[in-house]
Formats: structure tokens, sequence, C-alpha cells
């Protein structure tokens, strides 16, 4: 029988080779361990990454969609808050002139400027941006969607320099924040075309085709800048009268813009639903992923125990080996 002995060198090597292996399978349990999830996703899942795959498609496209959704909660919630001014501005506005029937000279004056710097809030609020893009100016973002308001009132002035009654004054000033001729092409910088639908989802889609040159808007712009130029008629008698005018029609405008936030809001309500079911749709594919790639954490713990105590033994042997020496055995 022929016998069969490593020399010195051999097992030394072969020692080296399996410390390193029970080395390495401790450190891939005891990740494995940690995190409750395979390291080796080709051994766990034998080669089929089919359903892996599907998942990690859902997840990356429904994070697309939850970052688009952030970004429409963002826009609409610059568009609230932009209406909510106008509204707030308008309203105390109303208020003001409506007590302009019991004032002085001096008091219609004073409204005057007030509407003029009123109206300029208005504009400004308008001409709202989000990340860098013109919320009310259509499908063109980079830009503001309105001229200044110094701007618009100077251009309304030489539009409407031929009216000398109460009346003309009033048409002209409304016929020029209707026409496309006069707002539209001086006031109004924005696109005629709506901005494009946002896709938050594979069937949601959310339009936000409010824009500042809406019928609406303009209405309580007009009011606005009647209020802002009775000053020029000072002494024609009227300038009264269209002070509480503008303050009348201001106050009638109100349901108008309550309209246009309940709209929006309407949409704000949506966009945050969606948001929700996307989150929802994001834990479910994670816990997919960890069913699909998760370890027992009980057999785990038990190999890793295994590989341990491997590990001990042959530290054990290596140094009972290392001991050995021929002066023990003379």
């Amino acid at each position: 029988m022929k016998l069969v002995s490593m020399g010195d060198l051999a097992q030394t090597f072969a020692l080296r080779r399996q410390n390193s292996s029970l080395s390495a399978e401790i450190a891939k349990l005891t990740e494995e361990l940690a995190s409750g999830r395979t390291t080796t996703p080709a051994t766990h899942l034998a080669g089929d990454y089919r359903y892996l795959s599907d998942i990690e498609h859902r997840s990356k496209t429904a994070q697309a969609y939850e970052t688009a959704t952030n970004e429409a909660k963002g826009l609409t919630t610059a568009m609230q808050a932009a209406l909510e001014n106008v509204q707030n501005t308008s309203e105390t506005l109303a208020a003001d002139l409506l007590s302009a029937g019991h004032a002085t000279q001096e008091t219609w004056n004073t409204l005057s400027s007030q509407a003029e710097q009123q109206f300029s809030t208005v504009i400004n609020s308008l001409n709202t941006s989000y990340a860098g893009r013109s919320v009310f100016a259509g499908d063109i973002t980079n830009g503001p969607a309105l001229a200044s308001a110094d701007d618009i009132l100077t251009a309304l002035r030489t539009a409407i320099a031929g009216a000398s009654t109460y009346d003309d004054i009033q048409q002209a000033v409304n016929d020029w924040f209707m026409s496309d001729a006069g707002f539209g092409t001086t006031a109004y910088q924005g696109s005629d075309q709506n901005l494009a639908p946002l896709k938050l989802g594979e069937q949601d889609t959310i339009h936000l085709d409010l824009r500042a040159d809406a019928s609406e808007l303009r209405s309580l712009m007009a009011d606005m800048a009647l209020a802002a130029i009775s000053q020029d008629y000072a002494d024609q008698g009227f300038q009264q009268d269209l002070l509480v005018q503008s303050g009348m029609n201001l106050l009638e405008e109100q349901d108008n813009l309550t309209g246009l936030r309940a709209d929006l809001g309407f949409a704000e309500e949506r966009i945050e639903e969606i948001g929700v079911a996307l989150s929802a749709e994001q834990l479910s594919l994670q816990y997919a992923r960890e069913t699909l790639l998760g370890v027992d954490e009980y057999q785990t713990a038990t190999e890793l125990e295994n590989a341990q105590f491997q590990l001990e033994a042959l530290y054990t042997l290596t140094a009972r080996l290392s001991g050995l020496s021929l002066v023990n055995y003379l």
C-alpha cells in the first residue's frame, strides 16, 4: 500500500486556500444576514432573471413618474399661490375702491395710485416662475408671461387717448384688454399654445391650460387698470365714477377667480392621488424584490455558525501543525 503525503509547502498552500475560502464564505454570510438579501443573485435565482428584470423595469418607470409628479406638484403649488395673491390683492382693492363714493379728490388720487401699485402686484404674480419656467405663459416657459405693469399701462393710455367720456373710456379699456391686437400683442408675451400635458403615469395625464391671457384674468386686469388710469381724468368730474365702477367690477370678478382656483385645486388633488399611488407601487415592488432576493435568516445564521466553527478548527489544526518538530520524536 502506498502512502501519499504532502510536503510542508503544499500543506501550507492548502491551509491558506481553505482559510481564504472560509473567510470569504463568512464575509458573504455575514453580509446576507445583515441585509437579508443574497449576495449572489445569479445562484439564488438559478440564472432566471425574468422576474427580477420586470421588477427593476417597473421600479425605474415608477421612479421616473414620481419625479414628474413632484415637478407637477411644485408647478401647481406655484400657480395656486400666484392666483391666491391675485385674488387677495384684487379683493382688497375692490373694498377700497367702493369707498370712493364718499371720498375727497385727494382720496381719489390716493386710490388711483394704490390701484396702480396693486396692478403691478398682480402682473408680478402672473409672471411667477417655477424651477426657471414661467407658469402662466403656455408652452413658452423661458420668459415672463406679461410685460411690466408700467409698459402695459403706457400702451393702454396710448390706445385709449381718444376716449373722453366715461362710457367711452370704460369701453376702450375693456376692448384693449380683450383684443389680441392690443393686450394679446403688447402685454401678453407667452404662447397661444397651452403647456404640454404632464404625463404622470401610463394612464394618468394632467392638463394645466391656464395662461395669463385667460379671459377671466384679462377682465380683472382691465378693471384694475381702469382704476389706475382714473387719475388721468381727475379734472373731468368722473374719476369717482371710474373708481367705484372698477371696485364693483372687481368684486364681481371674484367668482371667476374662485372658479379658476377650484379647477387648479382639482388638478392638485389628482396629482396628490397619483403620487400616493406611485409611492404604494414602489413599496409593493420593493417587497417583491426583497421576497425574490431575500434569504432565510435562520438558515443563513446556521451556515454562518458552521463556517465560523470550521475556520476555528482550521486555526487549531494550523497551530498544531506549526508546533510539530523532529525534536519531539527523538
